[in-house]
């Protein structure tokens, strides 16, 4: 966590896919994650009177992808993947089958290798077939802001 006062200035995206061999979605994805800015409330407390400003935000993102047949990618110059695909692959597999202890593995090794990185700020579990429904500022947006949006059920009171 962040104990500094100054507001935050740059939310990161680590955007971590466990698939089989393929990515279908994998140019859907490469347009979602261009990066962006946007401009959420921020607060300040001066004497106690609040006032509201606006903070602009730069969001990123970078793709990290754990492969049940991984070697069958980064082997295969024939095979329909992309270079792109196999630049975002990691180097091994836990070759998990479907419910699997070794699907938490893959997601574990993601989450270590996102963590790599000093730019992630947040991380974003998917599956070859996840597609992307709000654009990375709408879903920047809502996370750094904990808004309800469209996609989340509504919250019954008590």
């Amino acid at each position: 966590t962040n104990n500094d006062a100054s507001p935050q200035t740059s939310f990161h995206l680590a955007v971590c896919a466990t698939i089989v061999e393929d990515f279908p979605h994998e140019e859907l994805w490469k347009r979602w994650m261009t990066s962006t800015t946007i401009d959420i409330p921020n607060i300040i407390n001066t004497n106690d009177n609040a006032e509201e400003a606006t903070n602009t935000i730069t969001c990123s993102s970078e793709l990290y992808i754990h492969a049940k047949h991984a070697k069958q990618i980064l082997n295969n110059n024939n095979s329909n993947s992309s270079s792109y695909l196999k630049s975002k692959l990691l180097p091994f597999s836990h070759t998990p089958n479907w419910n699997d202890v070794r699907v938490i593995r893959a997601m574990l090794s993601l989450l270590q290798q996102a963590l790599q990185d000093d730019k992630t700020t947040h991380v974003l579990f998917c599956t070859e077939s996840c597609i992307p429904i709000v654009t990375l500022g709408e879903a920047a947006r809502s996370i750094l802001l904990d808004e309800v949006c469209v996609w989340e059920e509504k919250k019954k009171d008590g």
